[in-house]
């Protein structure tokens, strides 16, 4: 078990999460096939300062499930009242765009030059186990991050079916709410465009070596961090975490690469997300926010609520 890398995408990771150990209105077993809905919603109240409205972070997966993408009644009364809707990034089909751009190399040098025989064929032969009519071509003018980024996810793409995110932009800007993002694609992506190649081929040889090994093992990567999500445990999702943090057998190089990406891509962002919110609360006191991110953001020490609270609001999880 080795699959870090790829939780890591799936939900955007983690920080430290010693105080997430106490259980929040855990329910009780349930039978996840029958759901229609999340069985308690990633949703956390804020409230205080000079607010005249409460306003809402909702945690998000990224997938097309029905079960996820249909919202738990709380949040979705948070939602539907909210004057304005947050994603982490503008998810505008012209910004949209814009980042399929950002994926593209522009030195014209073919893709296995930069990653090796060897890597490129292991590339695709896991691009052939998730559909055998995909090999590399379409991805041959890729940056190697950007590839890295898109294998864990590209079976869920395939589906055709938006995910989570995007569908609550696009119903927000046809209700006529005001849409707005956390960050930049450039905040977003600038942790990972900051990586050296040798840190960019070390990342994408881990994330194939364990799709590879998910394969062999029979696993369907975003199970676990599914039926998690849809159960609405902090505790799951960590504990399926902890788990694969645990079992991973990394090298010094590859543990630096985690800790540094975890710098880079979670704690960096995570205030600067929480520094764009505080900005929106306090320019806008009157209205109600909903604001939507990868679940993982919002658990850990050094998730989004922390900084909001010390910034003087009062952030209370909403779970019924």
């Amino acid at each position: 078990m080795m699959r870090w890398f790829l939780i890591a995408f799936l939900l955007p990771w983690l920080g430290l999460w010693a105080e997430e150990s106490a259980p929040i209105g855990q329910p009780e077993a349930v039978d996840l096939d029958q759901l229609a809905h999340p069985v308690q919603p990633f949703l956390w109240e804020i409230t205080g300062g000079e607010l005249e409205k409460a306003s809402y972070l909702f945690g998000t997966i990224h997938m097309s499930d029905e079960r996820v993408v249909k919202l738990h009644p709380a949040a979705k009364t948070a939602y539907d009242d909210a004057d304005t809707f947050a994603a982490e990034i503008d998810l505008s089909l012209a910004n949209q765009l814009k980042m399929s751009q950002v994926f593209v190399r522009q030195d014209k040098k073919p893709l296995k030059s930069l990653i090796g025989e060897d890597l490129y064929d292991a590339v695709n032969v896991e691009l052939k186990a998730i559909n055998p009519g995909l090999d590399l071509k379409p991805f041959d003018t890729f940056q190697v991050w950007a590839l890295a980024i898109t294998l864990p996810m590209l079976e869920e793409q395939l589906k055709g079916k938006p995910a989570l995110d995007p569908r609550l932009w696009e119903h927000a800007g046809r209700s006529g709410k005001e849409l707005w993002a956390l960050e930049t694609i450039e905040q977003q992506l600038g942790g990972i465009k900051s990586l050296n190649l040798a840190e960019q081929q070390m990342w994408l040889s881990i994330t194939v070596a364990q799709l590879k090994e998910a394969r062999e093992e029979g696993v369907e990567v975003l199970g676990e961090l599914r039926d998690a999500y849809l159960v609405g445990s902090a505790e799951g999702l960590l504990a399926i975490i902890d788990t694969q943090r645990s079992e991973q057998k990394l090298s010094p190089q590859e543990r630096a690469l985690e800790e540094k990406f975890l710098k880079l891509m979670i704690d960096k962002r995570n205030e600067q997300m929480a520094q764009s919110i505080i900005n929106k609360l306090e320019k806008n006191p009157s209205k109600s926010h909903f604001i939507a991110a990868g679940t993982l953001h919002f658990l850990g020490d050094q998730k989004i609520q922390k900084f909001l609270i010390e910034a003087g609001y009062t952030v209370t999880r909403i779970t019924h």
